[in-house]
């Protein structure tokens, strides 16, 4: 970006400030406000003055309010004060534009040739701004907005504008929508990101849940969102009440928004498998964009869709620890000679968590399981528990410190069918924790076999050997565990995982508008031709 930072406006009154050549006749080259408003009314610029060449006008005060104002051929112009407010000016071929104060607020403002366009001061200059095509194949820029103290400049054959330097005057407010909200992985996910979010850029107002029998009102209580169990009449609430949707279902929704589509919306595709793919195109006439948390849920779920992989990231808080190794083993009944194999997940039939047990039941007595998690197999895997490794190994529901439940364990073992970017791979990193894992997901992104970590196919046996490999090797065992700790905290941190949705929402957000902005501007010239306006 170009800086003009010696740029200085003077007064319109000031006799002794002059800029540019001399005006031609018939364009008066200061204009007090109440001259200009006079000088409009009158129907000033005319005909024949609009297609001079070379103007140098001075627009300033709070004039003109609602007016429509053409210049020919390179004109240069200097907008300051709070003008023009609520006006369409219009701009012939090449002009030099300068903005500076608060101006313009509201208006319409249409260029055309090659524009330079300054803008400096302490704007907001919130406005619709439209270049019109030029020669060459530069691009156009529209819709744009500069926000606080720093100086910015738009310049060239069709303009250039660095996005850096801009700031919506106002964050986001963004609904979170999913059919249930209970201590799982897109709930913790959720909870780092609404942590992590700058609510100066973008803010979650709520988070509404669909299903109530999934709704868990003790992890509710923890998040920082107000939550909300609704149907239909409570989506399109949301909807008209927020500036984004962030959905990852139910496959309802795409009916309950059909004819109150939502300003943005943005669809999270959580997990690789058919489930995703089918909430996703019952979403699909509502959504404008999609997050992939990993690269392969992007190729086999996202098909047809516009796409951007946002990776998860972990809240570390949620690791903390309040116990010792030796006293966060005890809790759960394990001795200091005892391995360790942990899960932490779901119990869903995709996560697999049968397999952990049945490859610890195939190990000698000292191999112990601790299962911390939640869900409909629960039950069951208690009875397979008791049946195969009865006394070698806990179950729990995992709440408060989850750093003391990895402290427990020797290694985790995350043997999911598939998935999306598990979290759970990505903390036992963060702890220090050998990870075995099958091949599924994110897996790929974080994990490389037997340099950070051991990757299975998943059945009984590789769970089996990776696991009496690790127990035979702990040298080798703690250098993985290291050399695994190293990605997470560089790759791995929500903080990180935030700035992505931010930057994505807020460009998705500049799109639309612009896009608005270019329609609307599209019928305004239409118009405007129809009545001779030039």
């Amino acid at each position: 970006m170009k800086y003009d930072e010696d740029h200085d406006l003077s007064s319109i009154d000031d006799p002794s400030s002059t800029t540019g050549a001399s005006p031609p006749a018939g364009f008066p080259s200061r204009l007090s406000t109440a001259e200009l408003r006079r000088s409009l009314e009158a129907g000033w610029p005319h005909p024949e003055a609009t297609s001079a060449a070379s103007p140098v006008v001075h627009l300033s005060g709070a004039a003109p309010a609602g007016a429509h104002v053409a210049f020919g051929a390179s004109p240069v112009v200097h907008l300051s004060g709070a003008a023009p407010a609520g006006a369409h000016v219009a701009f012939g071929a090449s002009p030099s534009v300068h903005l500076s104060g608060s101006a313009p607020t509201g208006a319409h403002v249409s260029y055309s040739g090659s524009p330079a366009v300054h803008l400096s001061g302490a704007a907001p200059i919130v406005g619709s701004h439209q270049v019109g095509a030029v020669s060459g194949g530069v691009p156009s820029w529209q819709g744009f907005q500069v926000g606080g103290v720093s100086k910015a400049a738009i310049s060239g054959a069709g303009g250039v504008y660095d996005e850096s330097e801009s700031s919506a005057t106002t964050p986001l407010k963004m609904t979170h929508i999913g059919p249930s909200l209970v201590r799982a992985g897109v709930e913790v996910w959720l909870k780092g990101l609404s942590r992590f979010l700058d609510p100066g850029r973008l803010q979650f107002t709520r988070c509404l849940v669909t299903m109530p029998e999934f709704f868990d009102p003790e992890f509710a209580a923890e998040l920082s969102i107000p939550t909300e169990v609704g149907g239909r009449e409570a989506v399109r609430r949301a909807a008209a009440e927020s500036d984004v949707l962030m959905i990852w279902g139910p496959s309802e929704l795409g009916d309950w928004l059909g004819d109150c589509r939502p300003a943005l919306t943005v669809f999270v595709a959580h997990g690789e498998g058919s489930y995703t793919r089918g909430y996703l195109d019952g979403c699909g006439p509502v959504v404008d964009h999609v997050v992939a948390v990993s690269r392969r849920v992007q190729e086999r779920v996202t098909d047809g869709y516009p796409t951007t992989v946002i990776p998860n990231g972990v809240d570390s808080s949620h690791l903390a620890r309040s116990l010792s190794r030796s006293e966060s083993r005890a809790r759960f009944s394990f001795g200091p000679d005892d391995f360790v194999v942990g899960y932490v997940g779901r119990f869903s039939p995709e996560k697999r968590a049968h397999r952990v047990i049945e490859a610890v039941a195939k190990l000698p007595q000292n191999f112990k399981a601790l299962l911390v998690g939640w869900g409909p197999l629960h039950p069951q895997l208690l009875d397979l528990a008791n049946r195969l490794i009865p006394g070698r190994f806990a179950m729990t529901v995992g709440k408060g410190c989850f750093g003391d439940y990895y402290e427990a364990m020797d290694a985790l073992c995350m043997v999911s069918a598939e998935e999306g970017y598990p979290l759970v791979v990505l903390e036992a990193m963060m702890c220090g924790r050998p990870v075995i894992a099958t091949d599924v997901g994110g897996v790929p992104d974080l994990l490389i076999d037997r340099v950070n970590g051991v990757v299975v196919p998943g059945d009984v046996e590789s769970i089996r050997s990776a696991v009496l490999l690790l127990q035979k090797h702990p040298e080798w065992a703690r250098g993985l565990a290291a050399e695994a700790k190293k990605v997470a905290d560089e790759r791995g941190h929500a903080r990180r995982m935030a700035r992505g949705y931010e930057d994505l929402v807020h460009r998705l957000w500049r799109e639309k508008k612009q896009s608005a902005v270019g329609s609307r501007n599209g019928r305004e010239t239409n118009g405007a031709l129809s009545h001779g306006v030039r």
